[in-house]
């Protein structure tokens, strides 16, 4: 009866286990809405402020600098934007405070993006990181 249950389980995750539409980390991705990186995104990631940072002064952050590069910051060969998969981006986890290698949370010393702006930086993720 154990073994019955167990497969009834898993026949209704999916052919892999995984919890159906999740990304490659495990965390949902289903129903992220449509984000532009050149509208929604880069208005949230595309200055710093004034500070200096990411090579100067306002520096933005160009599509090509971010999506499937790895970060400086961590030797195990982390990506920046991991196309897909918010949870294992470098990007997130700086903007949230996890996992960091080094240096501080983004955006450095003017505290945490608002819970939609990382909503919004985490759906363009989740959607393949398109350069739109």
């Amino acid at each position: 009866m154990r073994y019955l249950i167990i497969a009834v389980l898993l026949g209704c995750s999916g052919t892999n286990g995984s919890a159906p539409d999740a990304s490659p980390d495990g965390s949902s991705c289903s129903g992220a809405p449509q984000v532009s990186f050149k509208t929604d995104v880069v208005r949230l990631i595309g200055h710093c402020g004034g500070e200096v940072c990411h090579g100067g002064v306002g520096a933005s952050w160009p599509y090509a600098a971010l999506v499937n590069k790895p970060t400086t910051q961590c030797e195990d060969g982390r990506l920046l934007v991991k196309p897909g998969d918010p949870t294992n981006s470098y990007l997130m986890q700086k903007l949230e405070g996890t996992h960091m290698c080094l240096g501080t949370q983004m955006p450095r010393g003017s505290g945490q993006l608002a819970a939609a702006d990382l909503a919004t930086i985490r759906a363009w993720i989740c959607n393949g990181a398109p350069n739109n």
